[in-house]
């Protein structure tokens, strides 16, 4: 049986690998959009210029299923990773100026 400070270790272990994996993830999202953006530019000048280029399975597979939605929210993400959710932002909005807690967030 493991000892509490077994226990302690492997579960700091595994929120360290998921911390890592997520940050990867941004990195990932990032990158692709970047990708993207690229192949999109480059195609243009491509067919100017009477190029013969075969769209990739990768950027077809990116037009069918992202949405503008989908680039936009791990940017955002990576800007400002603890976000708002809706009814925060209704509550900011609604709160009057002298509330003591406009910009309390530990009511998530």
């Amino acid at each position: 049986m493991m000892q509490s400070s077994d226990y302690r270790r492997a579960y700091e272990a595994a929120k360290q690998e998921s911390a890592d994996l997520i940050e990867k993830r941004k990195e990932t999202e990032q990158r692709l959009l970047v990708l993207r953006k690229s192949i999109q530019t480059l195609a243009t000048p491509c067919a100017n210029e009477g190029i013969p280029i075969e769209p990739s399975t990768e950027a077809v597979y990116f037009l069918e299923h992202s949405t503008l939605a989908d680039e936009i929210r791990p940017i955002l993400k990576s800007a400002w990773p603890d976000c708002l959710r809706p009814h925060l932002v209704i509550w900011f909005r609604a709160a009057p100026a002298s509330s003591p807690r406009e910009f309390d967030l530990s009511m998530r």
